[in-house]
């Protein structure tokens, strides 16, 4: 099938991309949906769901306060998804705002202040293999400019692959693939819905992965549950485990989420860290 064909090149083209230098980019990998962060940030599958859902149009803006007591950055991120039967062709972008900071002369002399900040901006694609199993791929650029005159960017890629059986889903990923000066993340998840007759549905997930990043790594996990009440209303908790807190902070999280009609709404809060808690995060989103 020729749209097959095109949807093999791009995984190709986006896994050989390469690139000279960037910074951190550590936001890349905080959930840009709160109610994937309100729990523990598990992942099932991420991107490649958008392949099996019924819904044609998902569209969604987040925003989170993060770590007000540390480094105080505000966070906006953005994605829009579209559906044509197996192929779905999706969008993200992102914006990571970091407090100003004072900038001085060789004589210290003060020369104003400096707005350090990272982006990034990704387009790619997701394709229903067989009923209940899809794949995507997504090819993104992220920009650094953390210091005045030390701008810096990477391309990179994330690939997903997700099987779903009713209520069971199971996924694989692989975050930032192709710079190591990024934070590259490999995990898989998975996550069973129980129901509890037509009031009551809870929402069990796992998931665990390695984090990599130059000479820093850390083995991480999350667990997350989300009860959902009358379809309507969600209560969300979870937790986030890091061996090395000092590059990937562990957490514990909590979260609120009402569904009305085809608007989502959720707020995610964080705890249990004395660097990103009382972290803040909403999403307003829709689907049809």
């Amino acid at each position: 099938m020729r749209i097959s064909r095109y949807f093999t090149l791009l995984i190709a083209l986006v896994l050989t991309a390469t690139a000279a230098t960037a910074q951190t980019g550590s936001f890349l990998n905080i959930p840009d949906d709160v109610r994937e962060l309100a729990t523990g940030g598990v992942n099932a599958g991420s991107d490649a769901v958008i392949a099996l859902d019924d819904d044609r149009i998902k569209a969604d803006v987040s925003y989170l306060m993060w770590s007000p007591k540390g480094v105080a950055s505000n966070i906006v991120t953005a994605d829009l998804g579209y559906r044509l039967g197996k192929l779905a062709i999706f969008a993200e972008a992102g914006m990571n705002a970091y407090s100003p900071y004072d900038t001085y002369d060789e004589w210290g002399n003060s020369t104003g202040e400096y707005s350090p900040s990272e982006m990034f901006a990704g387009i790619g694609a997701a394709y229903r293999i067989i009923p209940g199993l899809g794949v995507s791929v997504m090819a993104k650029y992220v920009g650094s400019n953390l210091a005045e005159g030390a701008r810096t960017s990477a391309v990179c890629a994330d690939v997903n692959a997700v099987f779903r059986l009713k209520s069971l889903t199971v996924g694989v990923s692989g975050s930032n693939i192709g710079s190591g000066t990024l934070p590259m993340l490999l995990e898989a998840g998975a996550r069973h819905s129980f129901s509890f007759g037509k009031t009551l549905t809870l929402g069990v997930g796992l998931d665990a992965g390695y984090m990599s990043q130059g000479q820093n790594g850390a083995v991480v996990a999350s667990a997350g549950v989300d009860l959902k009440i009358l379809d309507m209303i969600s209560v969300m908790a979870g937790y986030h485990f890091s061996t090395n807190t000092a590059f990937e902070p562990s957490y514990v999280s909590a979260g609120l989420g009402v569904d009305i009609a085809m608007i989502k709404i959720s707020a995610a809060y964080l705890t249990g860290n004395p660097y990103i808690g009382n972290t803040l995060g909403i999403t307003l989103g829709c689907a049809f």
